[in-house]
């Protein structure tokens, strides 16, 4: 299986945070229209590729694997009056990770401006046990408010991480922003492409779904629009192969295979569903990992609680220091869940589902 990587090189570098997933959203569209049998959107935005089963003799199952194609970003929030932007955080963020990295913001209008976080003088900073919000800022290098302003930057505009794509050492491990997660539509796009042509048991809906970093809030909607029977979330996932690593948070390590969520804040993976895919890895060789998160969650919080239920499992790819600027994966990962995810699909059928529909 060849991977397309200058494609998912491309989406790493696109900007996409929650509530601005415009432009993944197109390039997604661009690149797979004409692989899929239908293209759906719920109203948040969020877009889902349909492939139909060709058997129309044999029971619908309706199959849905999501990955989110938002990123975590920040917002402007106050600019004062010598022009420095504070700024409030979309998803997840530790400030301490900030100081002096780079950032863009994009104005109504289109235009973008690279600033640097800033932050109060080092002795102030010492002094306090956590690192706030209000003690950091972006440096968009003006001298004023009225300057900053007179650029097209105003409250409310969307703020993205700059980091570029970077083959490490072992190129297979890749330092980039926005795995997460920008993995999932790697993953997605791989199946879509490799799918083509192929019959399956199953109408397969690849959704990518928007506002995951605010609250797992287009799974919700997109799954109302698939009404999915069985569901996979694809996300990025722990690590624990780092230095002073507390093994009890995790045991994940990179390279070592994508990993089968047991359990996270949101979601317990279904039983069935993870001895097949457990199965299936064994039987063809593909690599896997277990994992257990007690922090977190994912799209399947919110698919697996559609409607009557369905029976969901997050597959995550490990990932160190997710949330950053700098992210770290394992290509082979990436290529091992897309593999797994290949050949778990041709299990899917109408047979399987009613095995998961017996609790009795």
């Amino acid at each position: 299986m060849k991977f397309n990587y200058e494609f998912i090189e491309k989406l790493t570098q696109i900007n996409g945070i929650s509530g601005h997933e415009e432009k993944i959203r197109k390039e997604l569209y661009n690149y797979l229209k004409d692989d899929v049998d239908n293209i759906h959107f719920d109203n948040l935005g969020s877009i889902i590729f349909e492939k139909e089963k060709k058997d129309t003799a044999i029971e619908d199952v309706n199959v849905m694997i999501a990955a989110h194609i938002d990123q975590i970003g920040f917002i402007v929030n106050y600019i004062d009056e010598k022009g420095f932007c504070f700024v409030k955080p979309i998803g997840g963020w530790y400030p301490t990770q900030l100081l002096t990295q780079e950032v863009e913001v994009e104005t109504e209008n289109g235009d973008k401006y690279i600033g640097i976080f800033g932050h109060k003088a080092v002795g102030e900073l010492r002094k306090k046990k956590e690192i706030e919000w209000q003690d950091i800022y972006i440096d968009f290098g003006v001298n004023s408010k009225e300057e900053l302003e007179g650029s097209g930057v105003q409250i409310g505009d969307p703020i993205t991480p700059l980091s570029s794509y970077k083959k490490l050492i072992n190129p297979k491990f890749v330092a980039t922003k926005a795995w997460d997660n920008r993995v999932g539509c790697a993953i997605i796009s791989e199946l879509i492409k490799n799918l083509k042509g192929k019959d399956i048991p199953c109408n397969l809906f690849l959704a990518g779904t928007v506002q995951e970093e605010v609250g797992i809030r287009g799974a919700k909607t997109a799954s109302k629009v698939v009404n999915p029977d069985i569901c996979f979330s694809i996300d990025i996932g722990a690590y624990g192969d780092t230095p002073s690593f507390n093994k009890y948070d995790s045991t994940l390590e990179c390279g070592k295979g994508p990993a089968i969520c047991i359990f996270d804040a949101t979601s317990l993976g279904n039983k069935k569903l993870i001895k097949l895919i457990k199965k299936v890895a064994k039987e063809n060789n593909i690599p896997y990992q277990l994992d257990i998160m007690m922090n977190g969650g994912t799209d399947n919080g919110a698919m697996h609680l559609n409607e009557r239920g369905a029976f969901g499992v997050t597959i995550s790819i490990p990932t160190r220091y997710g949330h950053s600027h700098n992210s770290i994966i394992n290509t082979d990962d990436l290529e091992n869940a897309t593999k797994l995810f290949m050949k778990v699909i041709k299990e899917l059928d109408s047979n399987f589902l009613k095995d998961l529909k017996t609790f009795v």
